[in-house]
């Protein structure tokens, strides 16, 4: 493959992600409200730090984690967001214009990008129900005005939830790796029936310091749990009163030169008005959605899993109704497994290896429960128990994780991961009787102590503190082969130690030596990197292209 051609496609998609954030002011998206003066949005904020609204509250726990309670109809549960939260909000896009900028540095280019893309999303908000562009509207009045060069508020948050579907189709660039392990035997019957993900969407560490479990007691549709972040009104994880849990999986995408309904959007309204696999099929087949996506459906009425997988142009769906369902990043229904494009995926990236991964721990497992799913969620080997290094994408617990989170359909409980990534307390929550204790906010009706899952014993090891040490020279080195500032030999074997399983360690220190010209010593680099577990095919071709022109002398 010519390596100019491979980079220009990996960055195509950055590109067009980051041109919805930069849109023209002149394309306005319609108030979706008749009547914007709502009554008592008063703001209480207690001694222990809970913000109160009415009868909504955020909270932050002692993990790490916000919790918060929102009832009502869209507009308000959007504006009660945006009381109890305008600092986070304001934080949050921070957070998120800096990493896009730290992409595509060149606003010339940026802003060359935001016309066309404009163009094309200049009816992505009539492609949203009215019930939730009301919520977005509520929540766009609480964001900052250090952004309004970009657009108006209302466009900006509309045109995030269609970023965060061009995020998926970044999977180009390896930023989106999901893993979902499911188990219901003899589910019919009334025994368990768990699920469990981590949802390896990288948008940077502070995007994830943020995170929320978002209770939701709306004027119509179900209650449920799902875990959000400040200012997101989609649903990427969630499980509702009903038993019906729903988990988005990114698939190998063109991107599609049109609009369509955002895949968080889909899935919160499954999440809010399904309860059954059939209901979450009907919604799912109204849209038209920009990129792939699984959506991962476990109903605990009809005792099964199904994944219900969508493109832009076709449909499949792949159920269990008793046993394992292991989802990670390619297509399994038969309408849609034998795609072109998803074949070649699966030949050329992680998501085989992952899957295999989780196979095995599944087979080895004596029973799967809460504890040994979550042992299943944080394992960090490769096929055949390998050492792959840690952060490898061919582990399930890459150490990306903004979350990672457990369904008990059945029993309504929902165990969320503490930091840092899924290696923190499984905190366990419950959804039963939200409208009777959610006003209340007592942390005793809602969490379930006994039922927690404890921190991950490698938080208190010497190689997690090197994996730490790993990620900021890992940075440096990288920053510094661009400015051409010189390593040590001591400085490059101190780094190697840190992390001797993982390929990007030499690969990173082989580009180093690449960059000042000392093609000897990339060479033996580049050599040890081969011999690593490498996850994507484009890696092993750019590295064979690199050893040719050593060998070339070019």
């Amino acid at each position: 493959m010519n390596y100019r051609r491979m980079i220009f496609r990996l960055i195509l998609p950055v590109l067009v992600f980051v041109s919805l954030l930069f849109l023209v002011n002149d394309i306005l998206y319609k108030s979706p409200v008749d009547q914007e003066a709502i009554d008592g949005l008063e703001l209480i904020v207690e001694a222990d730090g809970t913000r109160r609204v009415g009868a909504n509250w955020l909270r932050l726990n002692e993990h790490g984690n916000y919790e918060c309670y929102i009832e009502g109809n869209g507009y308000q549960r959007g504006q009660i967001q945006g009381k109890l939260m305008e600092d986070l909000l304001k934080e949050q896009e921070v957070y998120f214009i800096d990493e896009v900028e730290r992409h595509v540095p060149s606003s010339f280019f940026r802003r060359i990008l935001s016309i066309f893309i404009s163009l094309i999303n200049n009816d992505l908000d009539e492609l949203i129900p009215l019930e939730f562009r009301q919520e977005i509207y509520g929540v766009s009045k609480y964001f900052s005005d250090d952004y309004d060069y970009i657009g108006p508020k209302y466009n900006r948050i509309i045109n995030y939830h269609a970023a965060h579907d061009i995020g998926h189709a970044m999977q180009n660039l390896h930023l989106v790796g999901c893993t979902v392990v499911g188990e219901c035997a003899s589910a019919l019957k009334g025994e368990r029936m768990i699920i469990g993900r981590n949802f390896d969407f990288y948008v940077g560490e502070n995007f994830a310091s943020n995170k929320m479990i978002l209770f939701s007691n709306p004027d119509s549709g179900y209650n449920s749990i799902s875990v959000s972040w400040p200012g997101f009104a989609g649903v990427v994880s969630g499980l509702n009163e009903m038993g019906l849990g729903i988990m988005l999986n990114s698939d190998k995408t063109d991107v599609r030169i049109s609009s369509g309904t955002p895949v968080s959007i889909v899935a919160r309204d499954v999440l809010q008005y399904a309860s059954t696999i059939e209901e979450a099929r009907a919604i799912c087949s109204r849209y038209q959605t920009m990129v792939s996506e699984s959506f991962v459906i476990s109903s605990a009425i009809d005792g099964a899993f199904a994944v219900i997988e969508k493109t832009p142009d076709q449909s499949g769906v792949y159920e269990v109704d008793s046993g394992n369902l292991i989802v990670t990043n390619h297509f399994q229904s038969k309408a849609l497994k034998n795609l072109p494009i998803n074949m070649e995926h699966m030949n050329r990236s992680e998501t085989v290896p992952r899957y295999n991964r989780a196979a095995e721990l599944l087979e080895s497992a004596d029973t799967i429960d809460v504890v040994s799913l979550v042992e299943i969620l944080r394992d960090q080997k490769g096929q055949d128990e390998l050492d792959i290094g840690y952060g490898n994408p061919m582990a399930i617990n890459q150490l990306i994780a903004h979350h990672s989170i457990i369904f008990d359909n059945r029993k309504l409980i929902a165990w969320l991961g503490s930091p840092p990534y899924q290696l923190g307390e499984y905190v366990a929550y419950n959804i039963s009787g939200m409208e009777k204790w959610g006003p209340n906010g007592l942390r005793d009706l809602y969490v379930v102590d006994s039922l927690a899952v404890e921190p991950d014993e490698f938080l208190e090891t010497e190689t997690w503190k090197n994996v730490i040490k790993f990620r900021k020279m890992h940075q440096k080195i990288a920053e510094d082969a661009t400015d051409g500032i010189e390593w040590t030999t001591e400085q490059i074997d101190e780094y190697l130690l840190l992390n001797p399983e993982y390929y990007e360690s030499y690969l990173s220190v082989a580009n180093y030596y690449w960059s000042r010209g000392e093609s000897n010593e990339a060479r033996i680099m580049y050599e040890r990197a081969l011999k690593c577990e490498i996850p994507y095919m484009e890696v092993e071709e750019f590295i064979a292209e690199r050893l040719l022109k050593i060998e070339n002398n070019d």
